[in-house]
């Protein structure tokens, strides 16, 4: 599922591995009490992915956590969170096997279970999107193109505007006007879009692409 790499005292955990070279990779610093905001900042850039930063647990929290990404702060980042877990579970700094951790969405509890770590999502929640046509026209695609299911704007905490389409080769080929995607995003309040296709009805698999709103 997951490996873990060091460099500059970052340790780098790819989530969600299925092979070499898979992944999703997320710098993790263990500790950032020293740190500002600016310099986590610039930490995300200098490793070009989200990251997460360790902190000192508050109200009555095991530990508290800080994601960024080189354009600005994340309120939550679920995979650099189940990745903090892994890592500190691997080098032996795993408080207890359940822990509850502090970010700016919310306090998460994780776990950790034989298929490895876990944490809980706050209640999904969705909105339709009544009118997609800057959507559709940022990705630059048709109504055509669209699977017969609605444009939704779902977050368990930060929105993402869920886009439907017919099909994987649909999928692959969109080649959004990236200049264009924050004002989209903002209009419709969403933190980025994401496109998926049903891939297989009977056992629900899906693939998706996500843009960002502003990630850098």
């Amino acid at each position: 599922m997951m490996r873990a790499g060091r460099n500059r005292n970052v340790f780098v955990v790819n989530v969600f591995r299925d092979g070499p070279g898979g992944g999703n990779p997320a710098p993790v610093l263990l500790d950032a009490s020293e740190m500002t905001a600016t310099a986590m900042r610039e930490l995300a850039a200098h490793y070009e992915h989200e990251s997460a930063f360790v902190l000192p647990g508050r109200d009555g929290c095991d530990l508290s956590l800080r994601f960024f990404v080189p354009n600005h702060e994340m309120e939550m980042c679920g995979h650099a969170t189940l990745g903090t877990v892994w890592l500190l579970q691997h080098l032996g700094l795993l408080p207890q096997p359940e822990l509850t951790i502090a970010t700016l969405s919310g306090v998460v509890t994780a776990r950790m279970t034989e298929e490895g770590p876990a944490i809980s999502q706050p209640s999904g929640r969705c909105k339709l999107v009544d009118e997609p046509s800057a959507i559709l026209e940022v990705l630059r695609l048709r109504k055509s193109d669209l699977e017969d299911l609605p444009v939704m704007n779902a977050a368990t905490s930060r929105v993402k505007t869920l886009v439907p389409v017919r099909s994987r080769a649909i999928l692959d080929s969109i080649a959004p006007d990236f200049s264009r995607i924050a004002e989209v995003c903002d209009a419709i309040g969403s933190t980025g879009l994401y496109p998926f296709a049903l891939v297989d009805r009977a056992t629900g698999t899906l693939a998706a692409r996500q843009f960002p709103r502003s990630s850098g």
